[in-house]
């Protein structure tokens, strides 16, 4: 657990930072899929980082 802690932040900082730039620009439109509209993880994308600065402050990262 320790090895993953110590590789972890960095992966996460990457996948975070392009995910954010990603909803920023744009990028992602509404997908249909069955008649139904997916929700643009814009909403969720705050809250998601968050909790995981929450789990790197814990581990002591």
């Amino acid at each position: 657990l320790k090895d993953l802690a110590d590789y972890l932040p960095a992966s996460l900082a990457t996948i975070v930072s392009y995910f954010s730039a990603e909803v920023t620009r744009g990028v992602w439109k509404p997908v249909f899929m069955n008649g139904t509209d997916w929700p643009s993880p814009a909403a969720n994308l705050s809250n998601v980082e968050e909790q995981i600065k929450k789990i790197l402050a814990a581990t002591g990262v």
